[in-house]
């Protein structure tokens, strides 16, 4: 005996092929640190890609800091020493301009 069913056959959706996706509205960016290692989850456009390497700038200098391998490249401190106040009055600038100085701009200044 010979029965037949009266439900619909079903169908597999095939994937897309590759280079045929939708492109995505979103970068989709995932970084978890674990002491000094990061996991790190992406899919990503160009500009999304951008963003990433920025990010990973600025990790590469946490797990250097973490791992004691950091190097100063730059050597600028967060302050305006005295001495550097003085040095700055001496070429002129008044102690309201000091005042509102960055220690980044009073170094540049200083050479």
């Amino acid at each position: 005996m010979t029965t037949t069913s009266d439900k619909p056959k079903r169908t597999v959706a095939k994937p897309p092929r590759a280079g045929l996706r939708k492109p995505q509205a979103q970068n989709e960016l995932s970084i978890r640190q674990v002491g000094n290692r990061l996991q790190v989850t992406a899919d990503l456009n160009l500009e999304g890609i951008v963003e990433l390497k920025d990010v990973l700038e600025h990790y590469e200098a946490i797990l250097k800091r973490l791992s004691g391998r950091e190097t100063s490249t730059t050597g600028i401190s967060f302050l305006i020493t005295h001495h550097q106040k003085a040095e700055l009055r001496d070429r002129g600038f008044t102690d309201d301009q000091i005042y509102t100085m960055t220690p980044e701009e009073a170094h540049r200044l200083l050479g």
